[in-house]
C-alpha cells in the first residue's frame, strides 16, 4: 500500500530506502531525529486490527535496539478501508540510543515497513504531536511541542493539514516537524515591507484600490529529495509555523514553497517565502 508523504517516509522493502536510490549517498542531508523522543510519524495498512510486534531500531552497522517497550505510543485509527497507524513522539524512550544514522523496522505480523535512515542525536524536539487525532491533543500542547527547545544552532519548522486528502500529503489533523542545523546551508531573510496591489474585479486592471502591508521572509536551504517533495506540497496545507535560531516562534500568515529541479537533482535547494505582520487596509480609490 502507497505510503502518505511525511518528513519520515516508509517503505515495504529496504530496496525502496533513499539510501539505495541515491546511489548510496542517502545518508547526506538526513532527517535530523531527537534521540529521546523520534519524531512523529504514520503508516497506512490495509484494515487488520492486528498489533505492531516489531518495532526497533537498525543502526548502519546493522546493530538492532528493540523498541518494542514503547509501541504503546503506536496508535492504530480504523477508517473505512484502511487503517492508520500514528506513533505519538509524547514519551521519552525507556532507553536513549546512542547517536548514529538508523532506520525503524515496523512489523504486525502481516505487513513490514522500513524507514528511511535518518540521524539519531539530541537534535532539539520539534513537534510531539499529530492533533486532534492524538490522545494528548490540546491547543496548549501543540503550541508548546514546536518551542520545547531553544537551542541557537537549528531552525525548526512545523506543518500542519486538518483535512482529509487521502495518501498524496498529510492527512487527519496530522502535524510534521522539520529541523535544519545552522551549520549546514539554512539561511533565513527578510526580504522587507511590501504593498500588495489589487486587481480591478470589472476590468481586471491594477488599480490601488486597498493596500495591505505585510513583512515578507525567505529561508533556504538544502534537503534530500524525499524532503524536498514534502515540501513541494507546502502551499496544500493548512499551517506553517518557523523557531529561528534566536528561539522566537513565527507562525506565517501565507506561505509557499519554491523548488526546482526536483525530478533531477538528489539533493534540492528549497526556498520557503512566508508573510506575517499583515496591516490594516488603506483605501485610496474606488471604481465608478
Amino acid at each position: 500500500m502507497k505510503q502518505p508523504d511525511g518528513i519520515l517516509q516508509f517503505y515495504d522493502s529496504l530496496d525502496k530506502q533513499a539510501v539505495q536510490g541515491f546511489f548510496s549517498r542517502g545518508l547526506d542531508y538526513p532527517v535530523l531525529v531527537n534521540n529521546q523522543k523520534l519524531i512523529p510519524f504514520q503508516i497506512t495498512r490495509a484494515v487488520t486490527g492486528n498489533a505492531v510486534n516489531i518495532f526497533k531500531l537498525v543502526r548502519q552497522n546493522g546493530t538492532e535496539i528493540d523498541l518494542i517497550a514503547n509501541v504503546a505510543n503506536i496508535d492504530p485509527y480504523p477508517f473505512d478501508t484502511f487503517e492508520q497507524l500514528i506513533y505519538i513522539a509524547d514519551t521519552n524512550l525507556i532507553e536513549t540510543p546512542p547517536d548514529g544514522y538508523y532506520y525503524l523496522h515496523i512489523e504486525d505480523s502481516v505487513n513490514t515497513w522500513y524507514s528511511d535512515y535518518f540521524h539519531l542525536s539530541s537534535h532539539p524536539i520539534g513537534q510531539l504531536t499529530f492533533g486532534p487525532y492524538t490522545n494528548s491533543y490540546s491547543d496548549s500542547y501543540q503550541q508548546e511541542g514546536i518551542s520545547s527547545s531553544q537551542d541557537s544552532g537549528y531552525f525548526r519548522m512545523m506543518f500542519s493539514n486538518n483535512k482529509d486528502l487521502g495518501d498524496k500529503v498529510y492527512q487527519f489533523g496530522y502535524y510534521d516537524s522539520l529541523i535544519l542545523d545552522s551549520r549546514f546551508n539554512p539561511f533565513h531573510i527578510w526580504k522587507g515591507k511590501k504593498e500588495e496591489i489589487i486587481l480591478s474585479e470589472s476590468t481586471g486592471k491594477e488599480v490601488i484600490n486597498e493596500i495591505t502591508s505585510y513583512d515578507e521572509f525567505e529561508i533556504t536551504f538544502t534537503v534530500n529529495r524525499n524532503i524536498a517533495r514534502v515540501l513541494s506540497k507546502l502551499i496544500t496545507l493548512d499551517s506553517f509555523s518557523l523557531v529561528l535560531q534566536s528561539g522566537e516562534e513565527i507562525t506565517a500568515d501565507e506561505f509557499e514553497s519554491d523548488i526546482t529541479n526536483m525530478d533531477t537533482d538528489l539533493y534540492i535547494n528549497v526556498k520557503i517565502t512566508y508573510r506575517v505582520n499583515y496591516g490594516d487596509q488603506i483605501t485610496n480609490f474606488v471604481e465608478a
